[in-house]
């Protein structure tokens, strides 16, 4: 499952002033393995649906589950559990067949991991941050992910993300690797199957003959 949030933050600038800058976090539950993306304007659904595709390169993979809020740039309506997404994620969703949770405001156990997330994005990573431009900003992001988010040992698991994250990578590709055999094997008895039967089916032409 995967959990995705929304934050901002002011950044003291190059040129002295201060730059509003809005991340968009995205975290796994089971591994706690982030990545975010972070520009300096409002996303709309358009940069959220490019986020999300570049965060499922950077996992290189995607979940089955996500967990979002009730933003504007996701839903558009919501009426007795009857939810009317924006075009551009109902179309993502579609695309990548993933099954989506919205949450309610009263709701926050079920978005708690991801808001710590982006409580330590913005105070690990964007905090005394120099803003110079969107993209030196996300390759630093990259970078701390790789060096500090990911990479240390984690204060309630008590495992490092990009540890767990690996071994669950290992075992989905083990259990890819073992059902694409049995269904190789299926198919190869199928053919058999349809063979023998041909044959017999010939066999009997043969004799009416």
């Amino acid at each position: 499952q995967m959990q995705v949030d929304f934050g901002q933050m002011s950044l003291k600038n190059v040129s002295g002033g201060w730059t509003k800058v809005y991340v968009a976090a995205f975290l796994l539950s089971h591994s706690r393995y982030k990545y975010a993306t972070i520009q300096s304007r409002p996303f709309t659904s358009t940069d959220l649906v490019s986020a999300f595709h570049s965060c499922f390169r950077y996992w290189e993979g995607m979940p089955k589950e996500v967990v979002v809020d009730q933003d504007t740039i996701i839903c558009v309506s919501e009426n007795n559990g009857d939810i009317i997404y924006t075009y551009e994620f109902e179309k993502f969703r579609q695309e990548c067949g993933l099954e989506v949770y919205m949450c309610r405001g009263a709701d926050p156990e079920s978005k708690g991991k991801i808001e710590n997330t982006v409580k330590y994005i913005k105070g690990n990573f964007l905090e005394n941050r120099l803003y110079v431009d969107d993209s030196i900003l996300n390759q630093g992001c990259l970078d701390w992910l790789e060096r500090t988010a990911n990479a240390k040992r984690h204060g309630t698991t008590k495992k490092i993300p990009a540890k767990v994250f690996e071994e669950e990578k290992a075992a989905k590709e083990e259990t890819y690797k073992e059902g694409k055999k049995s269904s190789e094997k299926k198919e190869k008895k199928e053919e058999s199957e349809k063979e023998k039967a041909s044959e017999e089916e010939n066999k009997k032409t043969e004799v009416s003959e």
